[in-house]
């Protein structure tokens, strides 16, 4: 199997010694030095290995390996290196988390077969890599049909939630390899009201009394979420911010001198949708965050969020499309309610109200607000 192979040395005799070698099976890219083979990586399509020579002016083998690992972590490294130099090489095998280290010099045979095992290597971390976040989204997907259908309310709730944390993440300084999880975390935060009954959560929605051990149900939800979403792997940060969505009643100051945590950014998402959600004026929110976050927090929080912009129809089922959002409860011709005022259609929602109306019948048409 072919691979793309980066070669890194000073010397440009024994790049060509190299690319000679390696050329006839592999696609071979080189570079004077670890400040080009840097730009390479971050300009061309990913590498599957690496291989660096250890001594090099500027920047030796072990500090440019290392820096390759942080911005390419799946492509394979390989290090060159003399004897005189093996103290340098374990300084590389730690700093750089290198697959091989060879000494010079290579023969041809062996530095092949280190590119083919090296190259395998990078294959399988890419595919393993595609397959968890298959998984990974195929789970989310599920779980978000899941709280829609079962909550709907809460489900167009969560969205919101979501479009906040996609808007206020990056200007919080939520670095982007994490910015998925303070998404995910938005979309999901409600999904501990799968347990809790429909009754009681339209109730407590509504300002309806509800008894104390419907109360402790309620409260309950930010620990259920998080228990369904700590079975997931690789969801296990996005539970620990799920069980923290019940401590949002008040802002908690935030330590000035260093950079607001995830969980500070995702509990200020949570605070701001539920006050959004209570009719409070944008302006309004910000004054309270200046007061109580700071005025640099309050100045990132931009302009109001804008909300798109719907018009009142009345459709039949056969019509009804995801996105829409109901104006009165669906029921079915025997008095059911199928789904609650103010859900927000999704595909299973869609689907689920298709089948009552062919298995039992809807009350039709009914009154929805589209784009």
């Amino acid at each position: 199997m072919s691979y793309r192979v980066l070669c890194v040395d000073d010397e440009p005799r024994v790049l060509e010694g190299i690319e000679l070698h390696l050329g006839m099976d592999h696609e071979v890219f080189t570079a004077e030095g670890g400040e080009l083979a840097l730009e390479l990586i971050d300009s061309e399509e990913p590498f599957d290995v690496i291989i660096s020579d250890m001594r090099m002016p500027i920047m030796d083998g072990a500090r440019f390996l290392a820096e390759a690992r942080r911005r390419a972590p799946e492509t394979s490294r390989v290090l060159l290196t003399g004897m005189s130099d093996v103290e340098s090489a374990m300084r590389a095998v730690n700093e750089g988390q290198i697959y091989r280290f060879l000494h010079k010099p290579c023969k041809p045979d062996d530095l092949a077969l280190v590119v083919r095992d090296a190259g395998e290597l990078t294959r399988l971390r890419r595919n393993e890599r595609d397959l968890l976040e298959r998984t990974l989204h195929g789970c989310i997907s599920l779980l978000s049909d899941v709280l829609g259908v079962a909550a709907p309310h809460a489900f167009h709730q969560s969205e919101r939630a979501q479009v906040l944390a996609a808007k206020l993440g990056p200007r919080l300084g939520v670095a982007p390899e994490n910015q998925w999880q303070l998404d995910v975390a938005a979309l999901l935060t409600s999904l501990g009201r799968v347990a809790v009954p429909q009754d009681v959560l339209q109730r407590h929605r509504t300002g309806q009394t509800i008894s104390a051990e419907e109360q402790a149900m309620v409260d309950a939800i930010p620990d259920a979420g998080a228990k369904l979403l700590a079975r997931i792997p690789r969801l296990e940060g996005v539970a620990a911010l799920v069980a923290r969505s019940g401590d949002t009643e008040e802002l908690h100051p935030w330590n000035e001198s260093s950079a607001p945590g995830l969980t500070h950014v995702f509990q200020l998402v949570v605070w701001l949708d539920a006050e959004l959600r209570r009719g409070t004026q944008w302006a309004n929110l910000k004054s309270v965050v200046r007061r109580r976050l700071g005025a640099a927090v309050a100045e990132q929080l931009g302009a109001a969020p804008v909300t798109d912009t719907k018009t009142e129809s009345t459709l039949r089922v056969a019509e009804l499309r995801p996105g829409m959002e109901l104006v009165e409860d669906v029921r079915a011709v025997n008095g059911q309610r199928v789904i609650a005022a103010g859900a927000t259609l999704n595909q299973a929602l869609v689907s689920r109200l298709r089948n009552f109306a062919e298995n039992v019948g809807i009350v039709e048409p009914v009154r929805v607000l589209a784009a």
